[in-house]
C-alpha cells in the first residue's frame, strides 16, 4: 500500500514470507521512513497471523533502532513451521509443471529454472540434481511431441 508516495511491504495470511522478507530488504534501502519508524510502518502493513505476532511485541523494542530486526526474529519463528509446508508446496510446482503449448521453450526453461530455483533456496542448496537428471527432467517436462521428442534423443 502506498502512504507518502512510498510502497510498503505488505504481509498477510497466504503471502510467501520468504518474498515478503526480501522487499522489506529492498525497502529499507530505498526508505525514507527513519530507523524507529520502520517497524511500525510494516506491523501497519500486516494483517491476520503475522500482525497477530507483531502486536505482542513490545512497542518499545519495535520503536528502536533495530526495531525491523526484532520484528523478524520474532516472525522468523512463525513461520519455520511453515518452511516445510513452503518446500512441500515448491516441489509440487516444480514436479507439476509442464511447458504450456501456447509458451515458447525459452519461456518454458525460464519458468522450469525459476521453479527448480525456488526449491534450491528453500532447502538451502546449490542443486538438488546433478546435470543429467534435471536435463532429462526438463526434456520430460517439456511437452513435445514423439516426433520432436525422437529428434532430441
Amino acid at each position: 500500500s502506498i502512504m507518502g508516495g512510498e510502497k510498503v511491504p505488505v504481509l498477510k495470511d497466504g503471502s510467501s514470507y520468504t518474498d515478503w522478507k526480501k522487499k522489506v530488504k529492498i525497502w529499507e534501502m530505498g526508505t525514507e521512513v527513519k530507523k524507529q519508524h520502520r517497524a511500525a510502518k510494516l506491523v501497519m502493513h500486516m494483517s491476520g497471523k503475522p500482525e497477530d505476532v507483531a502486536i505482542q511485541l513490545d512497542p518499545e523494542k519495535l520503536g528502536a533502532e533495530d526495531g525491523v530486526k526484532v520484528l523478524l526474529v520474532e516472525l522468523d519463528k512463525l513461520y519455520e513451521e511453515d518452511k516445510t509446508q513452503s518446500i512441500f508446496q515448491a516441489i509440487d510446482m516444480f514436479n507439476s509443471y509442464r511447458r504450456p503449448k501456447s509458451s515458447t521453450i525459452d519461456e518454458y526453461i525460464r519458468e522450469f529454472q525459476q521453479r527448480y530455483k525456488a526449491i534450491c533456496q528453500l532447502i538451502g542448496k546449490a542443486s538438488l540434481y546433478d546435470d543429467g537428471i534435471l536435463a532429462y527432467l526438463l526434456l520430460n517436462q517439456a511437452n513435445l511431441d514423439n516426433e520432436q521428442q525422437r529428434l532430441i534423443r
